[in-house]
C-alpha cells in the first residue's frame, strides 16, 4: 500500500468526511434536471433488472398500518413533501444516446388513496409486482378498510433506495405528516446530498490507491472456497423464504457483556459466531461470508435516500482447529483490514476477480451473508395516529442465504432469509437453534477447539444417533455353511445352482461341498486357516467354498483372470497354507495347489467354526500400492443373509444370477443370501453373458455393467428384482430400468467391503428424487454422517459416512496401521469393543430420515465397483487413535 493510501486507510470517519467536503467544495453546482450517471450499486442493479425483468428480489416495502383519526389529505402532502425532499424517490433510469445508463427526473410518484374491503390483497399488488425501471420505480397507496383504520404500503426498488433510506423515508413522513396536519411548512432541514450528485462524484473523482485496494481483494480472495452448505437439490426458480427466530434474553445479554468486557463491537463478536457456525456447517477451514456497511461515515450521508450500502466478502481463515478465542481475533482483523480497503464497490472486486458463476448466482463470492442491523423504532403517534409495523413474507430473495439479526438495544432478533428451491425449512430452522448452542457454548468455554463446542443439544444429538441406528437384527444360524445346511435339510431336492448345462440340487451340494471339507479335515487344518480357491465358474466353485467353511477354514478367493503377480500376491500376504483349484495349476509362488478332483473320499466332518471366526478375505483394489484383504467373519456376513431374509420374496430368489466374481464382495450376496433362503443361482461368466431363458429373476451388479448391458437389450421377462451397488446409480440409468414393466423392485444399495456388503438401500422404482437416496441402515447396522473431527453432523449437513454394527470387519489383514487409522472405537455406543470404519464417501441425512450420496472425501473413483485409490485427502484430514468421547 503507498504512503497516501496507507494515511487514508488510518483516517477516521470525521477526518475522511472532512476531507470529502474540502474537496467537493471546489467543484461546480451540478445540473439537478440534468441526467446523472448510475453510481456503481446502481450499475449493478440495473443491470440485473435487465438481465431478469421480471425479477421482484430487489423489491423493497414500507408496510404500516395506522390506526386513529387518520387524515389522508395531510398524508397525501407529506408523502409530496417526501418526494420533492430527494431526488432519489422521483428518479427514472434510462439509456442515454451513447446506451449508457444514466438516472434522471421522471414524473413523481403520487399517494393513491383506495377505500377497500381487503387492504392486505391491495398491498400486495403494490408492492410485489416487478418495476419498470425506465419509469420511477416507487408505488405508494394508502388503503382504508375502516374510517379509522387504514394501510400504508409504499413499494420501491432497491436502485433508488437502501434499508437506510428506509428508515429516513418513515421518520420523515412522520415529521411532515405532523406539520400538514398542523398547516405548517417543511420544518425539515434540506438534505445535504442527493443521489444523483453522490453517483456523479463517486464516478468522477478517483479515490487515491484504489487500484492497491482492488489488488488487495483480488490476493485475499483469489482460490476462495465456496461454502459447502447443506442446500438440497437444485430448483428451477429462486424462490424466497424466511425463518424468524430470536436469541434467548439471557444470551443476549451475556453477549453484550461479553463484547464490552473484550472491547469489541456487537457486530463483530456475532459475526464470529457465525464464522464458527460456517466452519461446523461446511466442515471447512476457509470460510467467506457477505456483510453490508452502511457507507453513511459523513453527516450529509446520514439523511440521504438512496442505495449507498456496499458489501463486503469478508475471507476468514479457520484452519488449526481454533478456539472461539481465535476465531473472535481472527474476524476481528478480518473486519479491519476489509474495513481499511472498503472504498472499492463490490462490483468491481467481482470484476477484478472474474470468479465462475453457477446459476441463478448474481454475487458469487459468496453464498452466506450476515448482517446485524439496528432496529428502526416508530413513533408512538403522529398527531393521534398509532403506527405499527406490518410483518409480510418476503416471496424472493437476493442472496442465497442470509442471516439478518436485529438490534432493538436490549433484544436480539434473527431472521434468516433464503432460497426455498436450495434449502428445506427444517435445515434454516435448525441452523438458528445451531447458532444459538454454538454462541452459549463459546462463551462458556471460549479455550474450547471450535470442534468440540456442542452444536447439538442433548436431545438432538440422541435422534441422531437413532437415526444411524437400523433395526435389531433377525435371528440367523450361527456359520454360513450352517445356514445352508440347515437349508439343505428343509429342501433337499430343490435345485441350488444351474449353469446352463447340468442342476445341482441341494443335497448333491451338500455332499459335494462335504466331500471337499472331509478331505481338509484328512490334512489337519487349523481352524480358520487361510484356503486359497482359484477355479473357473462352475458349480464346483460353490461346493469348494463350502466345502472350506464347513472344515472350519476361511477361504481366499484367487480368481485366476487376474494377472498372475496379483494372485501371487494376495496368496502370499494372506498366508494361505493350500490353493484348490480344478486343475492346470501346481503351484502359486511357494504355495501348493490341489485339484480338487484329486482329493481322496472321505466321510463328510462335523461342521466346525463359529459366528467370530474368519470366513473369507477379500481384497479391495489399489492404484497408488498393493491391494489390502479384508478380513470378514460368518456373522459379519451372516447380518446381511439376515436382512435378505426379510426383504426379498422367495419368488425373487427363484433364479439369482451368480455373475461376480468371487474376489468381489457382491458374490457374498449371490451365494450366501440365496443358499441360505432356499433360492436357486444361475450361473454366467458375466453380466454380459445373461442367460435369455435360465429363469433369472434378480441381477446384483454394478451400475455400470447394468448400463451396457440394458444399452442395446433388453431384460429376459423373467426378471423381477434387482440390486445395483458399489457405484453411483446414474438417473438416466433408472429410467431406462423403468422401461421393463416386469420388475418390481429396483434397489439402490450401499455398503464398503469393509461392513460386509450392504449397509443400506431402498427401492427406488417409485423414487421422484434425482440421483437417488441409498435409505436406512439395515438391521444390525449403524451409520453416522460426522465430521472431520468425529462430531456428529445433524440432517441436512454433510460429514464422512461411517459405518458399524453386525457386519463390521476384523479390519486389514496385515495392515495394523491402516486398520487404526480407518478402524476407529465408536464413541456413541457403550463398551470397549464397539468399533465404527470410516468410508471415506461423503453423505448427509435428509429431512425424510434417507441418506445421500455425495462424493468421496479423497478422490478415489470406482471402476466398475472396483476402487481405484487416491493417495491425497482432500479435506486434510490427519488421522487420530481415537476419538476419546463423543461431542455434538
Amino acid at each position: 500500500m503507498s504512503d497516501i493510501a496507507s494515511k487514508l486507510a488510518r483516517l477516521t470517519p470525521a477526518q475522511r468526511a472532512l476531507l470529502q467536503k474540502r474537496r467537493r467544495s471546489a467543484a461546480p453546482a451540478r445540473d439537478p434536471q440534468a441526467p446523472a450517471p448510475l453510481s456503481f450499486a446502481q450499475q449493478r442493479l440495473w443491470f440485473v433488472q435487465q438481465l431478469e425483468p421480471e425479477n421482484t428480489a430487489y423489491n423493497m416495502a414500507i408496510t404500516l398500518r395506522l390506526r386513529g383519526p387518520l387524515d389522508a389529505s395531510a398524508m397525501q402532502r407529506a408523502f409530496d413533501g417526501l418526494v420533492a425532499r430527494h431526488a432519489a424517490l422521483r428518479s427514472c433510469y434510462r439509456l442515454d444516446a451513447d446506451g449508457t445508463p444514466q438516472q434522471m427526473p421522471g414524473t413523481p410518484p403520487r399517494l393513491a388513496l383506495i377505500d377497500c374491503a381487503d387492504a392486505t390483497a391491495a398491498m400486495t399488488r403494490i408492492i410485489e409486482p416487478p418495476f419498470d425501471l425506465t419509469q420511477v420505480p416507487m408505488r405508494a397507496a394508502l388503503l382504508r378498510e375502516a374510517p379509522e383504520d387504514a394501510i400504508l404500503a409504499i413499494g420501491l426498488h432497491h436502485i433508488m433506495a437502501d434499508r437506510w433510506s428506509m428508515g429516513v423515508m418513515v421518520r420523515e413522513l412522520a415529521v411532515l405528516y405532523d406539520a400538514a396536519c398542523r398547516d405548517e411548512v417543511d420544518p425539515l432541514p434540506p438534505p445535504g446530498l442527493q443521489m444523483p450528485d453522490y453517483a456523479e462524484r463517486q464516478r468522477s473523482t478517483q479515490v487515491t490507491g484504489l487500484d492497491t485496494q482492488i489488488q488487495w481483494w483480488q490476493d485475499t480472495l483469489r482460490d476462495a472456497q465456496a461454502l459447502d452448505l447443506p442446500r438440497k437439490r437444485r430448483g428451477d426458480t429462486p424462490l424466497g423464504a424466511t425463518h424468524e427466530f430470536t436469541l434467548p434474553d439471557d444470551l443476549s445479554a451475556a453477549l453484550r457483556q461479553e463484547a464490552r468486557q473484550r472491547g469489541v463491537s456487537l457486530f463483530t463478536l456475532l459475526l464470529a459466531g457465525f464464522n464458527l457456525l460456517m466452519y461446523r456447517y461446511c466442515d471447512s477451514d476457509d470460510i467467506t461470508v457477505g456483510s453490508d456497511i452502511s457507507n453513511r461515515d459523513s453527516h450529509e450521508a446520514q439523511a440521504m435516500i438512496g442505495p449507498l450500502v456496499n458489501t463486503l466478502a469478508l475471507r476468514c481463515d479457520l484452519s488449526g482447529n481454533p478456539d472461539f478465542d481465535t476465531i473472535l481475533s481472527r474476524t476481528r482483523q478480518v473486519l479491519r483490514d476489509a474495513f481499511a480497503h472498503q472504498d472499492v464497490p463490490l462490483d468491481q472486486v467481482v470484476e477484478a476477480l472474474n470468479p465462475d458463476r453457477s446459476g441463478g448466482e448474481m454475487i458469487p463470492l459468496f453464498r452466506a451473508k450476515f448482517d446485524l442491523q439496528q432496529a428502526e423504532r416508530l413513533p408512538d403517534q403522529i398527531h393521534g395516529v398509532r403506527l405499527e409495523r406490518l410483518a409480510r413474507q418476503d416471496r424472493t430473495t437476493k442472496y442465497e442465504l442470509r442471516m439478518n439479526l436485529e438490534d432493538d438495544g436490549a433484544a436480539l432478533s434473527g431472521r434468516m432469509e433464503y432460497r426455498a428451491d436450495l434449502y428445506d425449512p427444517e435445515i434454516i430452522s435448525r441452523m438458528s437453534v445451531h447458532f444459538i448452542n454454538l454462541l452459549r457454548a463459546a462463551l462458556d468455554d471460549p479455550k474450547c477447539p471450535a470442534s468440540r463446542l456442542a452444536m447439538l443439544d442433548a436431545d438432538e444429538a440422541r435422534k441422531m444417533v437413532s437415526l444411524a441406528t437400523g433395526p435389531a437384527l433377525p435371528q440367523h444360524a450361527e456359520t454360513l455353511h450352517q445356514a445352508f445346511l440347515d437349508q439343505a435339510g428343509r429342501t433337499p431336492d430343490a435345485i441350488a445352482i444351474t449353469d446352463g448345462q447340468q442342476e445341482i440340487t441341494y443335497r448333491d451340494l451338500d455332499a459335494r461341498s462335504g466331500a471337499i471339507a472331509a478331505a481338509l479335515d484328512q490334512r489337519d487344518m487349523p481352524a480358520q486357516s487361510r484356503i486359497g480357491i482359484s477355479m473357473a465358474r462352475r458349480p464346483d466353485l460353490v461346493a469348494t467354498i463350502l466345502g472350506v467353511l464347513r472344515a472350519g477354514c476361511a477361504y481366499v478367493p484367487l480368481d485366476p483372470a487376474y494377472p498372475a503377480v496379483r494372485i501371487a500376491y494376495m496368496a502370499q500376504d494372506a498366508g494361505v497354507g493350500l490353493i484348490l483349484t480344478d486343475g492346470g495349476v501346481d503351484t502359486v509362488g511357494d504355495t501348493l495347489a490341489v485339484n480338487i478332483h484329486d482329493l481322496p473320499p472321505a466321510p463328510a466332518p462335523m461342521p466346525r467354526g463359529k459366528g467370530a471366526d474368519l470366513a473369507v478375505i477379500i481384497y479391495t483394489s489399489g492404484s497408488t500400492g498393493q491391494p489390502k484383504g479384508v478380513a470378514l467373519e460368518h456373522r459379519n456376513i451372516l447380518s446381511r443373509v439376515a436382512w435378505a431374509g426379510t426383504v426379498f420374496e422367495p419368488q425373487d430368489l427363484t433364479g439369482v444370477l451368480f455373475a461376480t466374481s468371487v474376489s468381489f464382495d457382491l458374490s457374498l450376496f449371490e451365494i450366501f443370501a440365496t443358499l441360505a433362503n432356499g433360492g436357486r443361482m444361475v450361473m454366467a461368466q458375466s453380466l454380459l453373458d445373461l442367460p435369455a431363458d435360465a429363469g433369472v429373476t434378480l441381477l446384483n451388479t454394478v451400475p455400470s455393467l447394468l448400463r451396457e448391458l440394458v444399452k442395446h437389450n433388453d431384460l429376459p421377462a423373467s426378471v423381477r428384482c434387482i440390486n445395483l451397488a458399489g457405484e453411483f446409480f446414474p438417473p438416466a440409468l433408472l429410467d431406462r430400468l423403468l422401461e421393463f414393466p416386469q420388475l418390481r423392485t429396483i434397489n439402490n444399495l450401499y455398503g464398503p467391503t469393509e461392513d460386509a456388503i450392504y449397509d443400506a438401500g431402498n427401492p427406488v422404482q417409485n423414487e421422484p428424487e434425482r440421483p437417488m437416496p441409498i435409505g436406512r441402515p439395515f438391521p444390525g447396522s449403524r451409520i453416522y454422517v460426522l465430521d472431520r473431527n468425529g462430531a456428529l453432523m445433524p440432517t441436512g449437513l454433510a460429514g464422512e459416512l461411517c459405518v458399524a454394527g453386525a457386519g463390521l470387519a476384523r479390519g486389514y489383514l496385515n495392515r495394523p496401521e491402516l486398520t487404526a487409522e480407518r478402524f476407529l472405537p465408536d464413541p456413541f455406543q457403550d463398551g470397549e469393543t464397539a468399533r465404527l470404519y470410516r468410508s471415506g464417501d461423503r453423505g448427509r441425512w435428509r429431512v425424510d430420515g434417507r441418506i445421500d450420496i455425495l462424493d468421496r472425501i479423497d478422490t478415489q473413483a470406482k471402476l466398475r465397483g472396483q476402487r481405484i485409490e487416491s493417495a491425497r485427502s482432500r479435506t486434510g484430514w490427519r488421522p487420530t487413535p481415537m476419538w476419546p468421547r463423543p461431542w455434538f
